[in-house]
């Protein structure tokens, strides 16, 4: 029944390609097992993988099984009670995380922005055949676990903790809370803004989360200077030597913004939109931020610099099954953006682009001081002191 290829099998089918089991000598599934769960036993051989398994069952009895998650939770249970026993083809372990940061230049000290996605990595279980619902509970703590003990707290961890603007939609609070509003950028990031030691920004749609050396002074300003510009939170890391992780998350650049930025593109405003935003002390103020642009940018919505960068050999890559992990320099990463800026490769170049800032109903006047580089002093946003 079951002949799909490797791009038609769902998440469940891929989970299940993962896991071998085995009925342990002397030991037999009770009475009243799971539908289906009987039938399967008895092939397990401790060679074949569950999906292989769940295959032959369906072509011998012409009939699919439509309760594979719930079997992937029951012989797990089983594994912990000592009937099976159940191994990985590919196991993400601490170990071997820290193998493949260390493989990918990460070291102690370190100062980067991390990307993630676990949309391939939830694959492949991850420590002690915990059930599914659990590991991908447990996977995005691991990550942060290994990158904090790598990395130490004399280095510098940054994650994106955005909202795009979700408070400000229909249903939405109507500010943004650094102490409340979830991030709209995955599991992992979520969970890291939250943790003991992270600091997070006031910007109300693109607020910065910080762990390690001098971790408040990354955030602390944001809202007093642009969004992604000189000075801003990830330009700092920029200015430190910076480098970009990215786990499975080949769209999740947001480094090319602080390129477009301090490159004055024209396609994004400085300070041009204004929200609620609510203190940690339950103040209500308007904070500033950056205009998004009102069409699509050729060359860094589709990330076309990360093929260029990959030939010139500037990225370091390693897999976790058919996730693949990346870093690079943030200094090479800015050049090659660059080049695509000023036109050097051919139908690209902002001298000849035409998008421009979007106009919402949240949009002001520009309140920054060129010559300065400062906000004027008659905003009326907030830029006093909170975090």
């Amino acid at each position: 029944m079951s002949n799909a290829s490797e791009k038609e099998l769902t998440g469940t089918d891929k989970q299940a390609k993962n896991i071998v089991i085995k009925i342990i000598e002397g030991k037999e599934l009770k009475g009243g097992a799971l539908e289906n769960a009987s039938a399967l036993a008895g092939l397990f051989d401790g060679k074949k993988d569950l999906f292989e398994v769940i295959c032959e069952v369906e072509n011998k009895s012409g009939k699919s099984i439509a309760n594979k998650e719930e079997l992937i939770e029951y012989f797990s249970k089983l594994k912990i009670e000592g009937v099976v026993s159940i191994k990985y083809r590919q196991a993400v372990t601490e170990e071997r995380l820290l193998e493949l940061f260390k493989k990918i230049g990460l070291k102690p000290k370190d100062k980067i922005m991390v990307h993630s996605s676990f949309l391939l990595i939830g694959g492949y279980m991850l420590k002690n055949g915990l059930n599914w619902k659990e590991e991908m509970q447990n996977s995005p703590a691991l990550f942060i676990k290994v990158l904090m003990d790598l990395i130490t707290e004399e280095g510098v961890i940054m994650m994106p903790s955005f909202n795009h603007g979700a408070p400000y939609e229909e249903g939405g609070p109507g500010y943004y809370s650094p102490l409340e509003t979830p991030t709209t950028n995955g599991v992992m990031p979520d969970l890291f803004w939250r943790m003991k030691g992270v600091y997070r920004s006031i910007d109300p749609t693109h607020p910065f989360a910080v762990w390690g050396k001098n971790a408040r002074d990354y955030v602390k300003n944001q809202h007093k200077l642009t969004t992604m510009g000189y000075d801003s939170p990830l330009q700092m890391i920029e200015k430190g030597g910076g480098k970009v992780l990215i786990i499975d998350a080949p769209k999740g650049n947001t480094f090319h913004h602080i390129v477009e930025m301090t490159n004055n593109a024209h396609c994004v405003s400085v300070r041009g939109e204004e929200y609620p935003v609510k203190l940690p002390d339950g103040k209500i103020v308007k904070v500033r931020t950056w205009g998004w642009r009102e069409g699509r940018c050729k060359i860094t919505d589709p990330v076309l610099y990360f093929k260029t960068m990959e030939e010139r050999g500037l990225l370091n890559i390693a897999m976790i099954g058919k996730a693949k992990i990346f870093t690079f320099d943030m200094k090479d990463c800015r050049k090659v953006i660059e080049e695509y800026f000023d036109g050097k490769f051919e139908g690209y170049g902002c001298k000849i682009c035409q998008v421009m800032p979007r106009v919402v109903p949240e949009t002001v006047e520009c309140d920054w001081d060129f010559a300065a580089k400062k906000v004027k002093s008659n905003t009326t946003a907030f830029i006093g002191e909170c975090l």
